[in-house]
Formats: C-alpha cells, structure tokens, sequence
C-alpha cells in the first residue's frame, strides 16, 4: 500500500517511465546505506565499505530488472534488521521502538515477505545469545506488540487482495 505514495512524487514529477525509472535508481542507491550499517556490524568498515560499493554496483547494474519494488523491500528489511541487532545489544524501550517502527514498513510494503522475515528475526534470537535474557524478552514483547498496531493498516488492504483473488 505504501509504495503508491513513494511512486505518485517521481510520476507526477518526471512521467510515468522516467519517474518509475529515477524512483528505482534513487532505491538501489539508497539501499547501500542499509547495507553497510548491516556489513559493518560483521566485518571491519572498509570491508564493509567495499561490500556496499560492490552492492550498489550489482543492484545499480539493472535496477529495473529486480524492481524497485523489490530494492525497497530489500532495503527496508536489511535496515530492520540492522535495528533489531541494534536492539538485541543493548535492549531498551527506545531501541524497541524504533526497530518495531523500520521493520513494520515491511507489511506496509509488500506482505509476501512477511513470513521469510519474522523466520529471520527469529534466527537471530536464537543465535544472538543474549546477555540480559528478561530484560531483552520485555523488549520483544513491545516490539511484537507495538509491530502488530503499526501493521494494522495492512488488514484492509490485504482483506481486498484476499477477497478479490479468492
């Protein structure tokens, strides 16, 4: 449901093939910042600032092949992601907060990825072995709840799809 009002902007602005063709090159771009904030947690930063020259290079080689769709959900969920780890280091309200925020877009954005990306959250749960196991169990369940408010937009949206294929 998000993505029309991200397209209306560059259409109204540029035309219909040229306003869908910068909103696609400016995605693939910006998707590299996620990408690094990513990478630099695992690698040293220069490795991760070839990663993401690397990155961008692939996904800008022919963004229109992938979608520009498919960038902005790619680079929605690598910047969530990139919250949660941030959350799962130092488990506060604040940190829960925003990393519920960033990664309820994903629902807003495309609701296909929704299964794939909680199965990866979860990895990270059981894999991060977490310092401060209640404090850190608060903090999912005001993630979750506060995930499950924002992503109530969806509801109508995916209720139409539902009835109109079904």
């Amino acid at each position: 449901p998000l993505v029309g009002y991200l397209l209306i902007p560059f259409v109204t602005t540029f035309g219909t093939l040229t306003g869908a063709k910068v909103l696609a090159l400016l995605v693939s771009v910006a998707g590299t910042v996620p990408f690094f904030l990513l990478t630099r947690r695992i690698v040293r930063p220069y490795l991760a600032s070839i990663g993401s020259l690397v990155y961008t290079w692939w996904v800008f080689a022919d963004p229109l092949a992938f979608g520009f769709l498919t960038l902005l959900v790619l680079a929605v969920v690598l910047l969530g992601c990139w919250a949660f780890l941030r959350f799962s280091d130092k488990p506060t309200l604040d940190r829960a907060v925003t990393a519920s925020a960033i990664m309820c877009l994903v629902p807003n954005l495309n609701q296909t990825a929704i299964i794939p990306y909680l199965a990866l959250l979860g990895l990270f749960t059981v894999f991060l072995g977490v310092k401060d196991f209640p404090k850190y169990w608060r903090g999912l369940l005001v993630l979750g709840v506060m995930g499950i408010i924002l992503s109530l937009g969806t509801l109508p949206y995916s209720q139409t799809t539902a009835t109109t294929f079904l």
